[in-house]
């Protein structure tokens, strides 16, 4: 297979449709047709494969199996036209799953059509695709054959029903698509026009909802059971495997690529869509000095930990195609992980003569994979140290980045006084120069009771220590935290022998990991909850804190208020600076809607130039508190942008809806606040307007 950034190579048509293709149209011809429509369908497509690999979302088709499968589909399904439905199924069954998330993470329906010469790479690499005009509420697209690879009926039908999804994947009805010309009425290219409703119907928003967290769900119970199951231990290149075969799922692409070199022997190599020949030539050129990118169809990430680069993993596509940034951001969360498996190797390694420390590790593993948060791997950190280390206290204090501080988590051993008073207790850079060197070299530290440095004097007579260890609690060049155990008598215990400082280390290092991995969770559940351009919460996070607002409200009879926020003919902005001076102004007002809010209120975007801001638990009621949120909302939008050395002045449109006693659902609760928008907006720009008034 001639892959992309291959000098010379020419297009391979063996792996080119996505899985999430053949899945789509399996799965309608099932909910249509029955099993026995699915049946008749591989028959009709002369299809070998089994219908678990046709789901699978990780295997790529031939050009001919494609074109076989969709032409079969169009006979079962009654006609060719019938697949323009396909992509629509797809999305309103909840199946879109991650690619969902990537697609959302663009911010509109419009950004998404302007990115579809990107984005039609995860479903066909022999579908090149132009966006022609992009205009609020639709545009204009152009697709065209390739050598090897001709248009037919059912591809132009398929594609219009997958261009239709577009508004559909940010809760608007789906779009009105017409193929206004067609390389088979002898154009030389199919163009599409593209127009949807910029109003939101409850019904789409709700289906739009269920494939977001779909897409939510999928992503985060894969990304955890791969941590749990790295945490748990095991073979390395077993679980290098399992990440890479992860990665392929996550950034969709006919091939991936994990190299990983270990010392002076052979390198690790795992791969899926390559053979065995292509991966250890990919792996070679990979693994020594700057791979290229191949124009943008090859997506390279490093591994690295302990400030080394073990290897790369790696996303192809044929030449000519590109990736979007959140294929890389989700990437690099997969690298992330095979530098975690790689220190989790090394610290195992490290202690493979020690029996004690080694089924200690292997107890403190079995734990770890089970833990869901930094404070559970403290407590399970503070459990194995006691069992490995002669020592009578132990505390563990993890580091708050945002603070830059390291805060008391988990003690054991120490009398009820003096956990009271550690308790109280956080160091920062300015208490002990010992603060910096733990960041900078992350060794054990070994203390007695004549020690130098003044405040860990004082903190060891305050609580009766004779000697302690601390041990840096490091992964990956990240500082997490520190562990120390200490005694009260006899402080040879605490003797800094090489054997000691091995089993600090070691569990240091599974501990490390363990926090590292809990970090790189969270990082994939923030995504998932937040608007990749603005970081505000999405659409999945705002309907979760609006749907838990209203329980509240049903208990105790109070209001909930929700702000519908359009900005005003933003489309001259987009005009005027271009979508990237659009961005810039989103992301400020983004920033100046928070400056509007108390802490208990949420503000999310919803796509494109639409904010939503929710208020409830207001004593004043939260109907009355809107309306002053509004106001305030207002005058701070009224005040100029400084974007691209020019001032930009936008004005918004807000619509206001009430809850008492949480009397509607979240669905209606918003189309009316959507519908008051639209009130405002009839009266003159820059107005509010609340619903049923």
């Amino acid at each position: 297979m001639a892959m992309a950034g291959e000098r010379g190579g020419a297009l391979s048509l063996d792996r080119v449709v996505s899985g999430a293709v053949t899945s789509e149209v399996l799965s309608l011809v099932r909910v249509r047709e029955g099993d026995d429509g699915v049946a008749r369908l591989l028959e009709l497509a002369g299809e070998r494969r089994s219908v678990a690999e046709l789901e699978d979302l990780t295997d790529w088709s031939s050009y001919e199996q494609g074109r076989c499968l969709l032409e079969a589909a169009g006979e079962v399904l009654g006609g060719s036209h019938h697949l323009r439905e396909v992509a629509q199924h797809w999305v309103r069954a909840g199946a879109a799953g991650d690619v969902a998330a990537v697609l959302q993470s663009l911010g509109s329906p419009e950004a998404l059509l302007e990115a579809m010469p990107e984005v039609v790479s995860k479903f066909s690499t022999v579908t090149p695709m132009e966006t022609v005009e992009v205009r609020e509420g639709g545009g204009v697209v152009a697709a065209w054959p390739i050598e090897g690879a001709p248009r037919y009926r059912e591809v132009c039908d398929y594609t219009a029903g997958a261009l239709g999804i577009v508004p559909l994947i940010f809760g608007l009805g789906p779009a009105e698509v017409r193929e206004v010309a067609c390389v088979l009425d002898g154009s030389d290219r199919c163009v599409f026009d593209v127009r949807w409703a910029a109003h939101t119907s409850s019904e789409a928003a709700a289906e739009a909802l269920r494939g977001e967290l779909a897409a939510v769900n999928a992503r985060f119970d894969s990304f955890r059971r791969t941590v749990a199951s790295l945490v748990a231990g095991g073979d390395l290149d077993e679980l290098l495997r399992r990440i890479v075969d992860q990665a392929s799922g996550a950034v969709r692409a006919p091939a991936h690529l994990l190299a990983i070199r270990m010392g002076s022997g052979a390198p690790l190599v795992h791969s899926v869509g390559l053979t065995s020949g292509e991966a250890e030539l990919l792996a070679d050129d990979v693994l020594t000095g700057d791979p290229d990118d191949g124009a943008g169809s090859r997506l390279v990430v490093d591994v690295t930990s302990d400030g080394r680069r073990h290897g790369r993993l790696v996303a192809l596509f044929p030449p000519g195609s590109r990736f979007l940034e959140a294929d890389r951001s989700l990437l690099a969360d997969y690298a992330d992980l095979a530098a975690a498996a790689i220190a989790q190797a090394a610290a195992l390694e490290s202690t493979r003569r020690d029996a004690l420390t080694a089924t200690a590790l292997l107890d403190l593993a079995c734990t770890l994979a089970e833990t869901t948060d930094g404070v559970e791997v403290a407590e399970a950190l503070v459990e194995a140290v006691t069992e490995v280390i002669d020592c009578d206290r132990v505390a563990v204090y993890l580091f708050d980045r945002e603070t830059a501080l390291l805060q008391p988590v988990s003690f054991r051993g120490f009398p009820a006084e003096h956990e009271a008073f550690l308790r109280k207790v956080t160091i920062s850079a300015d208490d002990t120069p010992l603060f910096e060197q733990m960041l900078t070299m992350p060794e054990p530290l070994c203390f007695t009771a004549d020690v130098d440095d003044p405040w860990v004097g004082a903190m060891m007579q305050a609580t009766g220590l004779e000697a302690v260890v601390v041990n840096p609690l490091v992964s990956a060049e990240r500082f997490y935290g520190v562990s120390a155990a200490g005694v009260v008598e006899r402080p040879e215990r605490l003797e800094p022998t090489p054997e000691l400082l091995a089993r600090f280390r070691a569990l240091a290092d599974q501990s490390a990991t363990a926090l590292r991995n809990v970090e790189l969770v969270a990082h994939i559940q923030h995504q998932a909850l937040h608007d990749g351009l603005t970081g505000l919460p999405n659409r999945a996070l705002y309907e979760d804190r609006v749907e838990l607002a209203l329980q509240r409200a049903r208990r105790t009879g109070h209001e909930v208020a929700v702000l519908f926020v359009d900005l005003d003919d933003f489309k001259k902005v987009n005009d005027t600076y271009g979508h990237r001076g659009g961005d810039e102004v989103l992301c400020l007002v983004g920033e100046r809607l928070r400056g509007c809010l108390r802490a208990s209120d949420t503000v999310a975007r919803l796509g494109g130039d639409e904010f939503v801001v929710l208020v409830a638990d207001s004593p004043n009621g939260a109907g009355m508190a809107a309306e002053a949120v509004a106001a305030k909302v207002l005058d701070a939008l009224r005040m100029p942008f400084a974007v691209d050395g020019g001032e930009v002045v936008v004005s918004g449109s807000i619509g206001i809806a009430t809850s008492i006693g949480g009397d509607q659902d979240r669905a209606a609760l918003l189309h009316a606040a959507d519908d008051a928008m639209y009130a405002a907006k009839a009266a003159g720009n820059g107005r509010w307007a609340v619903a049923g008034s």
